[in-house]
Parts: C-alpha cells; structure tokens; sequence
C-alpha cells in the first residue's frame, strides 16, 4: 500500500481557512505519578492553533500530586481518576470519552510544540493514522530530530516497528473510530504498547499518511514508571505473547514480507529472557524464532561464532561468568 506524504496540503489549508471549519482531535493524557511533567503536557495541548482540542487526563491511580495538578485546569479539560489499572486500561478509557473525529494519545512526561495538531489532522483527511515528527529530550536537551520514511508501504513500516525504529505515541494521530474498530489498546501488553497498537493497525490495513510538519517532544528519563522500561520475566513474556498474537495476524493476512523480521524479533526477545535467567520464556521465544525461519544467531561476529558453538542460553551464561570473574 502506498503511503501518502505531505506537509498541510495547500489545497486543505484553503479549504479550511475558507470554510472556518476547525479540525477537531481528542488529547489523551494517561497519568501514573507523573506530577512534575503533567502541568506541561496539559499546556501544549490547550495551547494547539487553528483546531478544536478536547484534553482528556486520566489520572491512573497516582500517589503523588498528579490528580491535584489535572483538577487545577478546571473545566477547561476533562478530568478523570480511578484506581492503577495501567496505560492501556487509562488509555482505552480516554478512548471512550473521546468524542473528536481524531485522537492523540499524549504521555504524561511529553508534549507538543505548536500547530502540531492542526498539521496532522490536515493531513487526515484519507487517513487512519497520521505520522508526524519527532524529537528524542534528554536533560532538557534535543538529541535527534526524526520523522518516518514516506517511501514505506504498511508492511515496510511493520518490520521497522519491529526493529525498533518506532514514532511515540506523541507523534501519532489516529481515526477514532478506526481504532475502536481495531479493538483499542491491549491491557495484556506491559510493555511496548505503542508498537503492538500500531503494528496491529498497520496489519489490519490502516490508511497512513505522513506529515512533515508538527513536533512531538518524546522526553526520555529514568522514570521508574514508564511502561517501556518495565523489565523482568512478566514483561518479557507478555511480549512473547505479542509478538505471536500480530505474527498470526500478518500471516492470515498473507504477509509474509515481515516474517524475518517477526523472526529477528523473537530472537531479540530470547536473549533478552536468556541474559535474565527466564529460560523457559527463552526457550519459547528462540522456538518461535527458528520456526519463523531464523537461522544462526544474528549479532556481532564472536555472538555468532560462540552461540553456534554453545547455544544461545549457555553463551550468555558464559559470557556473564567471564564478566563477573574478578581481576588479578
């Protein structure tokens, strides 16, 4: 499938400005403890030019002052709280409050730079999904600029995604409707939600389109709660189970262009359980990684060589004793 790239195509800008019809996207902004970013987040996206914003906070059962934060915009977002349930359950429940033809689904620690939503629901129009820019902050400083290939189909976009060359989710703007459509976000998912939401859009058929204009700012720290530094055996296997789930659906769908790369990806995942000592989530997802065709063991050239020699399990316990062994 073709993927259309544009900045605000001059032809909607027109129409827009001649009509004074107002785009209109929904703001989700899960929160978990995130009190010292969430004023900011909130205020980028109350101050979006040129488009109707509905802001929706779903405050996910914090125990610092998030919640007192969200409630002091008064009415002029809509505000919700409960208890932790996690980013997907919060996410799918802004979801359901949403009422805008469009929806950006904010983290708490991001935020936007101005005329970001305006640029990407003009570029909606055909669309169920919007790419836009974006910049990685760290310590208060931008250190890589990136925005997605236009020349990429769907497919092409799954086995990057899977690669790991991913847009946040401050960056990506979705049809509502087709993402209901979609079944939401999955709550089984611990970590890598926004990969397994938008590798199942792009499986399932979603019209892309890519902007070249508008900024989300992903802000990268050592928050302990963000969903993607969740680490542990629970975390690696409900990505196991991910991966298996979106493979089935790419394979009912005859799309055999992302299998080695599905492939490569359980491999990542097996080294991963293997290097934690979670070798039965090892053991499942190096199954799944020869049974998709993967053969050796991708890497550097002594991985390679010692994994053949060993296999992967024992050459990282090998590795790690070499490690550990004190210096004489």
């Amino acid at each position: 499938m073709q993927v259309e790239s544009t900045t605000t195509a001059p032809e909607v800008r027109d129409a827009l400005d001649y009509q004074q019809v107002l785009p209109s996207v929904s703001v989700v902004i899960p929160c978990y403890n995130a009190e010292q970013w969430i004023r900011r987040s909130i205020e980028t996206a109350l101050n979006q030019q040129q488009v109707k914003v509905e802001i929706i906070a779903i405050d996910d059962g914090s125990t610092d002052r998030s919640l007192e934060v969200i409630k002091s915009f008064g009415d002029q977002i809509i505000a919700w709280s409960g208890p932790n349930r996690g980013a997907c359950t919060a996410r799918n429940h802004g979801l359901e409050l949403a009422t805008s033809e469009f929806v950006v689904f904010l983290d708490a620690d991001d935020y936007l730079e101005p005329n970001s939503l305006y640029e990407w629901a003009a570029c909606a129009v055909n669309a169920d999904l919007v790419f836009g820019p974006f910049v990685y902050e760290a310590n208060g400083q931008r250190v890589s600029w990136k925005r997605c290939d236009s020349a990429l189909g769907n497919y092409s976009m799954v086995s990057q995604w899977l690669d790991g060359q991913f847009t946040p989710s401050c960056s990506v703007l979705w049809r509502r409707t087709f993402l209901k459509r979609i079944g939401g976000w999955n709550p089984c998912t611990l970590r890598n939600q926004d990969g397994e939401a938008t590798i199942r859009a792009l499986l399932s058929g979603a019209r892309v389109s890519i902007s070249q204009a508008g900024l989300g700012v992903y802000v990268g720290h050592p928050n302990p709660n963000r969903v993607s530094k969740r680490v542990g055996k629970e975390a690696i296997a409900s990505q196991v189970s991910s991966y298996e789930s979106l493979w089935a659906l790419a394979d009912r769908a005859g799309k055999a262009l992302t299998q080695k790369s599905f492939a490569r990806g359980f491999y990542r995942l097996a080294y991963e359980a293997f290097a934690g000592g979670f070798d039965d989530v090892g053991e499942a997802a190096l199954s799944q990684a020869r049974t998709l065709g993967l053969k050796g063991h991708p890497g550097t050239l002594p991985h390679s060589c010692l994994s053949h020699l060993l296999g992967l399990r024992n050459k990282l316990r090998f590795t790690k004793a070499l490690r550990s062994k004190p210096r004489i």
